[in-house]
């Protein structure tokens, strides 16, 4: 699992966090995390959740094949990420996040949120409904969009997308940088 620990230790780095810091914010000694880092020792799921939420970055990112090779990503061929804290799906159609734009199909069933609270990362966020009627929170304004509408934000508002519509709803979301 050496790589998984080269990609925490790249995430951690990106961020400017020492190591110390996360070992605090994910409950593990600094030992524990440098030898993760290090591809020593492999960390369990819950510590692996614990280290990714220190980090502010979805588990899934660390399994993530960064090195696609084409940069076509088919309709059939999507990875599809399902974070625990959210019941949205995501199919990512970015071939890599190593780029500097990321892009995803959310599938919200009626009545889904994408979090319980609203969420924030950096950059910029771009929304276009595919389908469903949408309710997009950003900061203290609400906006209802429906298929063919888009909004642009700042991510770094909190921000959330809420089916409001009586059918599944799929929203085409790009982010700048990757999150």
């Amino acid at each position: 699992m050496r790589d998984l620990g080269i990609k925490i230790r790249e995430v951690r780095t990106r961020k400017g966090l020492k190591l110390s810091e996360v070992a605090e914010r994910a409950g593990v000694t600094s030992s524990y995390l440098s030898q993760v880092e290090h591809g020593t020792v492999t960390p369990s799921i819950p510590a692996l959740q614990a280290l990714s939420a220190a980090l502010d970055t979805p588990a899934f990112y660390f399994f993530m094949d960064e090195d696609p090779g084409e940069p076509v990503v088919r309709a059939g061929e999507r990875r599809v990420l399902m974070l625990p804290s959210s019941p949205a799906s995501y199919e990512l159609c970015s071939p890599t996040l190593k780029r500097n734009l990321e892009i995803l199909v959310c599938k919200l069933s009626s009545g889904a949120a994408t979090h319980g609270e609203p969420f924030t990362h950096r950059g910029e966020e771009a929304a276009f409904v595919l389908c469903g009627r949408v309710e997009v929170t950003v900061g203290d304004r609400c906006f209802i969009l429906g298929p063919g509408d888009c909004l642009q934000f700042e991510s770094s508002v909190p921000h959330r997308y809420t089916n409001v519509g009586d059918h599944a709803a799929e929203i085409l979301i790009t982010m700048s940088p990757p999150l």
